[in-house]
């Protein structure tokens, strides 16, 4: 505060009283180069010139994060009243630049969430008025790492901030060779009364920024408008979105509340979004999209669901939600069905190879706050696809959630039912066989950074696995640590897979820890057999009866260590020697 209360004072008074042009140039372009700098931020101001008069100019302003500079504004003009400081304005006729130029996004550092508390909303009390008759840029440039594209055009603006009250307009037109585009944006707000208008209209040519991200067919023109006017506390917006000169979308958002009361958000929207949809998405989606939300958030932070609701050809889903401050889930229903209306197989979306179902369905309730039980169940019936058909597939499961002294803890049962397996490969085929049974008990504590998969389970026809797996987070490089045990009645089965005749009955016993990121080893297997036969006849001679191999590995940065090979078969009996 004392340092901006001496530059008005320097730029308040006359050259005879105060400084020379030269001091007083180099005191503001260090004051607005401190002012704007910050952490990873660093802006820096060249060629400074008219600081006492009522037009400044500087040559060239950049801003710069670690990877270096980001921004550069060159040619920049301010037309401004510097004795309007002192009667607590700051009136600007304009603010232009000839370019700016923006190569990438800038690095944006370690992420800072908001509170979860709501507040009331209301424009910043500035202990000056602020007046900008014209904001103006000849040329601005966005490098292709900002948009996906690089893009070229001008703007203008305005902006007016006084007694709680403050309006802005822009203008923001594409020029040269891309595709064309403009955004307008006439807006204004009034502390006193809370009243809110907005008028926002985007629009682009064929092959613009929105058709290019959104992969959108035939890369169409596109309009987006919203428009709405109403006390903040009660403020209802039309929102319409039209590509190709044809509406798509439309609706009404509604946004209630603020303050102690918290916010209450609301939105109908439905059309017909086909046309924008690859031909493969188009029969599961159908013509007739709707969405119909109803949300709150409270003063403390809580978000409450209390409708939501989406509907397509092939899909509804529908439920209601409530979660805490903290994040934890505190009451859940949802529901969702996959099923096409005329009973053919649905083609499902955003698949990596063509998949289709007869139909599915999907449930996760959850109750009893503060320590609740959940309950979940995924069944999709009739799957097809290139590489696997099944009759049935059955994901349930239950468990509790809830606060520990630790934090928030995730516990629970599943169990999974697959009937009528079919794979194409005729050799995993013949080693899963038709069916598969499994399990398994899972536990997670906030901070812990592991998650635990104890009594794991999987059996099949003559097979079955079993284990308990302790699986890292990043911070430890995804380290996954247990015991796992597979046991084989009829090896024969596995012939195909391994391209050789197989026979006899086997078990493999694994106890370790492995780095899913760093490639760490450190575990031990132990494989025991019953009359093996692997179809070479002096090896099978070795394998009468029962063998046992035992195998000990560690694995680092200093390299790998055969820790132990011990082979028992038959007459033979090996170990290594000691060095």
């Amino acid at each position: 505060m004392r340092r901006a209360l001496t530059l008005m004072l320097a730029l308040a008074a006359t050259p005879a009283l105060a400084q020379t042009e030269e001091a007083d140039r180099g005191y503001l372009a260090g004051f607005l180069e401190d002012s704007l700098s910050g952490a990873g931020r660093q802006v820096t101001i060249t060629g400074f010139s008219g600081a006492l008069s009522s037009r400044a100019q500087i040559e060239r302003l950049t801003i710069a994060d670690d990877a270096g500079i980001w921004l550069t504004i060159t040619g920049v003009s301010l037309d401004w009243s510097r004795s309007s400081l002192l009667s607590g304005a700051l009136e600007v006729t304009e603010l232009s630049a000839e370019s700016i130029v923006m190569e990438r996004v800038p690095d944006a550092g370690e992420a800072t969430l908001p509170s979860p508390e709501a507040g009331g909303f209301s424009l910043p009390d500035l202990p000056v008025t602020v007046a900008i008759d014209r904001i103006a840029a000849t040329e601005i440039t966005l490098g292709e790492a900002v948009l996906g594209q690089a893009i070229t055009g001008s703007l203008e603006a305005a902006l007016q901030l006084a007694d709680g009250t403050g309006s802005a307009t822009l203008d923001l037109l594409r020029t040269g060779d891309g595709p064309e585009g403009e955004i307008t944006l006439d807006a204004s707000y009034e502390n006193a009364t809370g009243q809110l208008v907005v008028d926002l209209n985007a629009t682009e040519g064929e092959g613009g920024i929105v058709s290019e991200l959104l992969d959108l067919p035939g890369a169409p023109s596109a309009t987006l408008t919203l428009q709405g006017t109403g006390p903040i506390t009660d403020f209802a917006a039309d929102i319409r979105l039209a590509t190709g000169g044809e509406d798509r979308l439309a609706g009404s958002i509604t946004l209630a509340g603020g303050g102690l009361d918290g916010y209450r958000l609301q939105a109908d929207v439905a059309g017909n979004l086909a046309p924008l949809l690859a031909p493969d998405m188009v029969d599961f989606f159908g013509t007739d999209i709707g969405l119909v939300l109803d949300a709150t958030q409270s003063a403390g932070g809580a978000v409450t669901l209390d409708e939501f609701a989406l509907r397509a050809r092939s899909l509804t889903l529908a439920g209601t939600a409530r979660i805490a401050a903290d994040g934890l889930p505190e009451a859940v229903a949802v529901t969702g069905t996959l099923a096409s209306p005329d009973g053919e197989p649905v083609l499902l979306p955003f698949a990596d190879t063509d998949t289709r179902i007869d139909s599915g369905s999907f449930s996760l309730s959850l109750a009893d706050a503060g320590d609740a039980g959940w309950k979940g169940a995924l069944s999709v019936l009739g799957l097809q696809r290139a590489d696997l058909a099944a009759a049935k597939l059955e994901l349930s499961g239950s468990g509790r959630i809830g606060r520990t002294p630790a934090g928030n803890s995730l516990g629970g049962t599943l169990t999974l039912l697959a009937e009528g397996l079919a794979p194409s490969d005729p050799s995993l085929a013949a080693a899963l066989g038709t069916s598969l049974t499994g399990g398994l008990r899972l536990a997670y504590l906030e901070g812990s950074d592991a998650l635990s998969l104890s009594d794991l389970r999987l059996a099949g026809d003559g097979f079955a696995a079993k284990g308990n797996l302790r699986i890292g987070g990043l911070e430890s490089a995804l380290l996954t640590s247990g015991k796992v045990e597979v046991v084989a009645d009829d090896l024969s089965r596995f012939s195909l897979l391994a391209g050789r005749p197989l026979a006899g009955r086997g078990m493999v016993r694994l106890d370790g820890s492995v780095g899913g990121l760093s490639g760490f080893l450190d575990g031990a297997a132990e494989v025991v057999g019953q009359g093996l036969s692997v179809g070479i006849k002096p090896v099978d001679d070795l394998l009468t009866g029962e063998s046992r191999v035992l195998l000990s590995v560690l694995r680092n940065e200093t390299g790998t260590t055969l820790r132990a090979l011990d082979v028992d078969a038959g007459p033979l009996s090996a170990r290594p020697r000691a060095p």
